[in-house]
Formats: structure tokens, sequence, C-alpha cells
């Protein structure tokens, strides 16, 4: 049997780590988990829109650039890797980019590595580009000028499927 004592310091550790989980919600996520989206949609959009222009994720780093949005610590190599892993796992669609919903993941073919961005509204996405960095871009756009070819894209509610 536990003594009062035991009994009130269970409890009084409960409350802080309820207390804690609560600030860090209403701080805009919890604490980043490799295979749990720690950010909803509209909030991976925000901080992604947060980055436009910065050259942080500028060269190669798409993937982490996009994973980033959504609070994963953890992902692949390359977009390619995590395209290829979402067609073993049954969770990449194809179609149009424009057909997939908001905050999905746009995996496209580039040299040997692939690329991805995450749709926004409309006909747009935002991903991070080798020359300038984090940017807003029509879907068009990105088809014709960067000369990238689409390969699918896996929705929100599935990327949890996808991170390692």
């Amino acid at each position: 049997m536990r003594s009062t004592l035991q009994v009130e310091n269970l409890h009084r550790r409960n409350f802080t780590l309820a207390f804690v989980g609560i600030v860090l919600t209403l701080l805009g996520g919890a604490t980043a988990h490799a295979g749990r989206a720690t950010r909803n949609v509209d909030q991976a959009i925000a901080w992604a829109r947060g980055q436009k222009g910065t050259q942080n994720w500028a060269t190669y780093t798409c993937l982490k650039f996009a994973r980033t949005a959504y609070g994963y610590t953890s992902s692949y190599d390359t977009a390619k890797t995590a395209a290829d892993t979402a067609r073993r796992k049954g969770i990449l669609r194809g179609g149009r980019p424009t057909d997939a919903p908001r905050g999905a993941f746009l995996f496209y073919n580039w040299g040997t590595a692939g690329h991805v961005g995450i749709r926004t509204d409309g006909s747009n996405l935002i991903h991070a580009w080798t020359t300038s960095g984090a940017r807003y871009a029509r879907i068009e756009e990105v088809n014709a000028n960067l000369s990238l070819s689409f390969v699918g894209w896996v929705a929100p509610g599935d990327l949890n499927t996808l991170m390692p």
C-alpha cells in the first residue's frame, strides 16, 4: 500500500506533466517525435510560409524542409527514397499535383535525389529549392520552369505512416 506522501508525489508529478503538455500545445506544438507529426496542416503551412525567402533550406534539403514543417525529427536521405517508400507502403497517390489535398507532400523526379514540396492552396506549393531556399510557387511553374516531372502525392493523414 502506498503512503500518503507517495500518493501526493504521484499526483504532483501527473499534474506537472499535464501542465507541461498544455503549455507546449498552446505554444504551437509538442516536442518533436520522429514518427509522429507535432504540427497539423495549418501549423505546418504557417511554419513553412514563415521560412519563405530564407536560405536556410538551400542545397538538397527539400525533404528536411517539408518534414520539419510538420515537426518530424527524422526522415529519409532523399525525397526520391521517401517517394519510393510511400509507393511500397501503398500511400503514394498519382494523378495531378492539383488533386492533392492541402498539406500533402508533392513528390517530383529531379536528378538522383528527387524533390518534394507541400501543397498549400489553389495551385500553389511551398518548397525549398537549391538556389532560392524556401519559396512559394505555382505548381505549373515548378513543373515547367524547374524541369521536374510529378511522381505523386502523400496525404497529410498518411505522413505518420511514411516517416520512420
